[in-house]
This record gives structure tokens, C-alpha cells and sequence, in this order.
């Protein structure tokens, strides 16, 4: 039988002027040459002057991040990490200088956008789940930044399948249903792992319309992503639901991951993160997001569903900062 979860608990100058012209005069009268050691000295001062300048300059030199672009016109997913990279270069101005966002010049999926990243090219970070392989190919900056969110699955289905998903109890039970999911997204491991019965595509907006046209059951999605991809897409695709009983769980810590060289801005982004997390701007910014989903999900209401993550390594946080805070009742 399914478990039901709990709810979740959640910075005069005054100049005076001599006031007569005998003065004035009187003054200049008594200027002379300075001396050559004085001059000197003045020149080298000056010339010291210009060199901790520029010194300073260099060390607050524009940082400048390529970011990727939406996968479509309707893709929502690439905002709420955005404003959070902005956070954490904003919480590090102070010590690491001005910097700038930049669209990348490319539209690119999710595997393209690896490649790029490996090669420097077009884009300077990414944000990927964990799969028990980022260090082999990025530099991961190892704080979540969904706080787990994308773990916890609703699905989207036909409206005209709500009762066959009611009926379902169990993820023995689920498995005789097959779900539609990206072919290279990093947690299709985790459903395979688990023996999920799966049809997959490599384009994104195609797997909303293999699901109407029944080349799937279920679309599993984030809570963080399954409103907005319903609201976007019903006026045209009238049949999509999201489904209203069941919550699939896996631990996904999700990461910022940037070029394995780049490692000036992996430590900026990792500064500035954790100093959101203990000013409070990161949970701020996080719930301003996210808040009304998680109360739409209906957490204590639906059946839980556990799978396993068998890609989860040793250094992934275990701080309770850093996840959501979600209480499970244990009951069938």
C-alpha cells in the first residue's frame, strides 16, 4: 500500500576662498619652485597611486556568466534558477566584484548544453541532478538549490485516467503503467533503477503530446514544474490533468555545475549561496517561487510512493538547511 506523507513546515566638503585680493596676491608672492626630490617623490607617489588602481580594478573585474536559454517559448524551468545565480553573485559583490548575466547565443537540450559546457562554449553553467558522475565531468557546486523539490513527483495524465490513478495503491501497482520521461535527463537512472516501465523522447515539448496521444500513461514531474507546464499548455491540450492522489519520492539534490576549470566562479556561486542560506534570502527567494505549488500539491493528502537512489554519493549534504522540510506519516 502507498504511504501518506505529513505537511510540510517550512543590507563638507566646504571650500573657503580667501576673502580679499591683497591676500590673494600677498600669497602668490611668496610661491616658489618645489624642490626636485619633492617633485620626485610626488611622481613616485602618483605612479605607486596608479599601480594599486589598477591592482584594485583587476580584482574587481567584471565577472561575466553565459546562461542557457529555455528549451521553448513556454519552458519555465530556467527562471527561479536564474534569479538564484543573481542572488549568489549579488551576496558576493562585496568581495568578488560586479558581474553580468548574459543569454546564451544558442538554444540548446539538455545533452548540448553538456557539451558546451565541457568545451567552454556558449554557456558557463548548468544546473543538473545529482547522478553519482558530475565530478567525472563538472565542477559541481554541491548545495541544492531546489532543496530536494525536484524528488517529489506528481504526474500529469489524461483528465479521462484520474480514476485508473485512484485505484492505484501500491508501486508494484504503478509499474503495469508506463511513463513518458526525457531520454537524457540525469534522473531517468533513478527509473530505471527502479524498473519503471518507460517511453521516452528527446525533445520536450513532444513528450506533452505523446502523453494526450496515449504513447504513455504519466508524466512524472517535479512539484516545482507540474503547475506550470499544466497552465501553459491546457488551453490547446484540454485533456491534460494533473493527477491528484498519488506523490512519487526519491532523494535528487540538484546542483549549479560549471566548466571543470572555472573554479573562480564554482567558489563565487558557492560563497554566495551559502551566505543567502544564513541571511534567509535563499529560503526567500525559494518560497516566493514555489510556495504556491507546494500548498497546491496537497503533500498530506496523497499516496506516497518511495524509490530508491542508488546514484546518491558520499557528498551529498546532509544539512537539514538545505532540503525542504517534509514529514512523512508512515501509515498505509
Amino acid at each position: 500500500m502507498g504511504k501518506r506523507p505529513g505537511r510540510f513546515q517550512f543590507n563638507d566638503y566646504t571650500s573657503t576662498m580667501a576673502d580679499s585680493n591683497s591676500n590673494n596676491q600677498s600669497a602668490t608672492k611668496g610661491v616658489t619652485a618645489a624642490p626636485r626630490s619633492f617633485r620626485f617623490t610626488l611622481q613616485a607617489a602618483g605612479v605607486l597611486v596608479l599601480l594599486i588602481f589598477s591592482r584594485f580594478s583587476e580584482a574587481l573585474e567584471v565577472t561575466k556568466v553565459r546562461y542557457p536559454v529555455p528549451e521553448s517559448e513556454m519552458d519555465l524551468r530556467y527562471e527561479y534558477p536564474k534569479q538564484l545565480l543573481k542572488l549568489a553573485l549579488e551576496e558576493t559583490i562585496g568581495t568578488h566584484g560586479p558581474y553580468e548575466i548574459e543569454d546564451a547565443k544558442i538554444r540548446a537540450s539538455q545533452t548540448r548544453n553538456e557539451i558546451f559546457l565541457r568545451q567552454g562554449f556558449n554557456i558557463d553553467i548548468i544546473w543538473r541532478p545529482e547522478n553519482g558522475s558530475l565530478d567525472e565531468n563538472f565542477l559541481p557546486v554541491r548545495i541544492p538549490i531546489l532543496k530536494g523539490a525536484l524528488g517529489y513527483r506528481v504526474f500529469l495524465i489524461r483528465q479521462s485516467d484520474q480514476d485508473r490513478f485512484h485505484a492505484i495503491n501500491s508501486l508494484k501497482e504503478l509499474k503495469t503503467l508506463t511513463a513518458g520521461f526525457g531520454h537524457d535527463w540525469p534522473d531517468v537512472h533513478v527509473l530505471k533503477a527502479n524498473n519503471i516501465p518507460l517511453e521516452l523522447s528527446s525533445d520536450y515539448e513532444t513528450l506533452f503530446k505523446m502523453l494526450i496521444t496515449e504513447r504513455f500513461d504519466y508524466f512524472p514531474r517535479g512539484i516545482n514544474e507540474a503547475w506550470d507546464e499544466y497552465e501553459q499548455r491546457h488551453p490547446f491540450l484540454p485533456e491534460l490533468k494533473v493527477e491528484d492522489s498519488i506523490l512519487m519520492y526519491y532523494p535528487l539534490p540538484v546542483y549549479f555545475v560549471v566548466n571543470k576549470s572555472n573554479k573562480d566562479l564554482a567558489q563565487r556561486v558557492e560563497i554566495g549561496l551559502q551566505k543567502a542560506i544564513a541571511n534567509g534570502g535563499f529560503d526567500r527567494l525559494f518560497f516566493s517561487h514555489h510556495q504556491s505549488m507546494l500548498e497546491r500539491a496537497n503533500l498530506s493528502g496523497r499516496k506516497l510512493l518511495i524509490l530508491e537512489n542508488p546514484y546518491l554519493p558520499e557528498s551529498t549534504p546532509k544539512g537539514s538547511q538545505y532540503w525542504l522540510k517534509v514529514g512523512f506519516n508512515q501509515t498505509q
